[in-house]
């Protein structure tokens, strides 16, 4: 198990501008945890919504809904990025902004049915949409 290239540099950036990193994932809180530290890179996020803390999982919006309401952020505040369209439905489900990355389990085609506010293919595309003053 290692990091995609340079996603430990952007998160890093990331949370040196302030921003808070939370994960959402059908994996347990411990386990995602656990995986995250194995790759070096537990230490960016704020908190991780495993399974095992929602009662619906994506695509329903309940997970994002219990981080946004548990941290005090508005979803005009937050940003899903996820790798699959239940990532992306979730998000839209839940009034935020979304990126797909077409790095993960959902091909570029299927990606963009969900209609995600936006596409990035390579990690430097995402610091772009992400940090606009890094390109």
């Amino acid at each position: 198990m290692k990091a995609y290239s340079g996603i430990p540099e952007l998160l890093q950036q990331l949370v040196q501008q302030g921003i808070a990193l939370f994960i959402m994932t059908s994996k347990k809180s411990a386990v995602a945890k656990r995986n995250l530290k194995l790759i070096s890179c537990d230490q960016y996020f704020t908190d991780i919504y495993g399974s095992d803390r929602v009662v619906a999982f994506k695509p329903n919006p309940e997970g994002l809904l219990q981080a946004l309401s548990e941290h005090q952020l508005l979803a005009n505040q937050a940003v899903m990025i996820g790798d699959a369209t239940f990532d992306i439905d979730a998000g839209h489900a839940a009034h935020m902004k979304t990126i797909a990355v077409t790095w993960g389990s959902h091909h570029l085609a299927t990606l963009e049915a969900a209609q995600p506010d936006s596409i990035v293919t390579t990690r430097e595309a995402l610091a772009d949409v992400l940090l606009p003053a890094h390109g």
